[in-house]
């Protein structure tokens, strides 16, 4: 195992496989890509044989969605893998030399239980914690397999001096399902320092794992990046390590979170901006993580997770559509009472609806119709006949919410179209895609904010600056005067 990623807590020692296998010892390894692998090698491996004792086949490639793959550490802890993929067993016979089965299943979690203790605080390791930002607090920690830290308060003096390096973490008291547990969070030296690793520590309870995911989740868009989650440690009441799991991660998504940035939806500041590197301001992280999770059952912030982050590392080229889809399953999620449709749906589809098909047959035949058509083809429109358009519904929604839908909210929702119709950018449009894809953001972060009232303001990206607005102020623009940027002639 790499010395980087020691903080994880993987299993050290050779593995005993507790299932059929042809490979005495495995070894549990997290490559670079951030995949969990279970790798074992046999020099005097049985009769080549696919089909196993149970009667399933295991060939290269296979799946085994829901089946356990359980090992045994020399020390006698267990490891299990989960929902692990059989990539290859490869057998080499060459000179005389033995035969060598090598066998590779790729996990997607792994766990491991060294003590059957009760949990008192645990914490999940996160990628891609990092800000522009400093931390307020200070952490004065001993770890090893006894895991021992003191959070400490405030430091006044290191505030003042700005010692980044001495101040690491954060201290938010949340509720979750009516329970309160307090909630550390902050950045570590222990892991691979590009990849900005980082921590979120549960003291004095131990949420469950949806309430963790929840947390985390609301976090994220608090802090202003996606907290990727790689593993999570358990500890007893001495501070003792009792359990960990760990998962598997994608490199697209951890480098494309982490080369994405830090964009708050909100100034998270202690004072002035937070592009100047002062101090978090820990109460309004708090109350807009808190709003969020408050939020959940309307906004379900599992699935808004997955679209607003997916928007925000994917290429640009593709953005205004990701972005699209991310504010159309925002729309969807609270427009429960706003109108849809032009005509009632019930008057269309019992009065209007059959008079259209009825002028239609009557008006139109097949010399109206270009090569292919059919009245059929016509008559199937009606179906959308009476919506309205899907730029009307968001103007609609921004009213309902009292936000100002100004010209460069339009323009972001119109450039949606574009590369979801198969429109590619040349060299020159970037920079004004750029643009249309930062208003979108800041379009799609004014709706969060007002749905969940976690702030009043909110960081307007289409402007050069990115300076702070009231939420019920339109985008700026390039300049600053609402108009939004406009695309150079190819």
């Amino acid at each position: 195992m790499p010395d980087e990623w020691k903080w994880e807590k993987l299993p050290s020692e050779i593995c005993r496989p507790e299932f059929e296998s042809p490979c005495d010892f495995f070894e549990i390894e997290r490559r670079s890509d951030f995949s969990l692998w279970a790798c074992g090698t046999s020099y005097d491996p049985p009769p080549r044989d696919d089909e196993e004792e149970d009667g399933k086949s295991r060939v290269p490639g296979q799946r085994i969605e829901g089946e356990t793959l359980e090992f045994k550490e020399l020390s006698e802890c267990a490891v299990t893998c989960y929902n692990s993929l059989r990539l290859d067993k490869e057998r080499q016979s060459s000179c005389g030399e033995p035969n060598q089965v090598t066998e590779k299943w790729r996990c997607a979690a792994l766990e491991r239980v060294l003590r059957d203790d009760e949990p008192v605080h645990a914490i999940d390791w996160v990628l891609n914690l990092r800000h522009e930002l400093i931390f307020p607090r200070a952490t004065d920690a001993d770890t090893d397999v006894s895991h021992k830290r003191r959070r400490e308060g405030i430091e006044w003096e290191r505030m003042r001096s700005r010692n980044q390096d001495g101040l690491d973490h954060l201290s938010l008291s949340l509720v979750v399902n009516e329970s309160e547990y307090e909630v550390n969070v902050g950045c570590t030296t222990g892991g691979p320092q590009k990849w900005l690793p980082g921590f979120v520590e549960y003291a004095g309870a131990v949420p469950s794992a949806e309430e963790r995911r929840l947390i985390r989740q609301s976090l994220s868009f608090a802090l202003g990046g996606e907290l990727i989650l790689v593993s999570t440690s358990w500890f007893n009441d001495d501070g003792w390590l009792i359990k960990t799991r760990h998962v598997s991660q994608t490199f697209t998504k951890v480098i494309g979170a982490v080369s994405g940035g830090t964009a708050p939806m909100t100034n998270i500041a202690g004072s002035g901006s937070w592009l100047d590197g002062n101090l978090f301001d820990e109460e309004k992280i708090r109350q807009l993580t808190q709003k969020l999770i408050d939020a959940d059952e309307l906004l379900c912030v599992d699935e808004l997770k997955r679209f607003y982050f997916l928007a925000r590392r994917t290429v640009m080229d593709v953005g205004p559509a990701v972005y699209g889809s991310s504010f159309e399953y925002i729309r969807d999620r609270i427009e429960h009472d706003l109108p849809t449709t032009l005509i009632e749906k019930k008057a269309y589809r019992e009065t209007v609806r059959p008079a259209l098909e009825a002028a239609v047959k009557g008006l139109v035949d097949d010399e109206f119709l270009c090569p292919g058509a059919t009245v059929e083809d016509l008559l199937s429109k009606l179906s959308y006949f009476h919506k309205i358009s899907l730029t009307a519904q968001s103007r609609v929604l921004m009213e309902h919410l009292g936000l100002e839908f100004g010209d460069v909210e339009k323009a972001a929702l119109s450039e949606r179209n574009h590369p979801a119709h198969g429109r590619t950018y040349q060299d020159e449009h970037y920079d004004t895609l750029m643009r249309h894809v930062r208003a979108f953001q800041s379009l799609i972060n004014r709706v969060i904010l007002a749905v969940t009232e976690g702030a009043d303001t909110y960081i307007d990206y289409s402007t050069d600056g990115f300076p702070e607005r009231s939420l019920e102020e339109p985008l700026g623009g390039p300049k600053g005067d609402g108009k939004p940027a406009v695309f150079a002639e190819s």
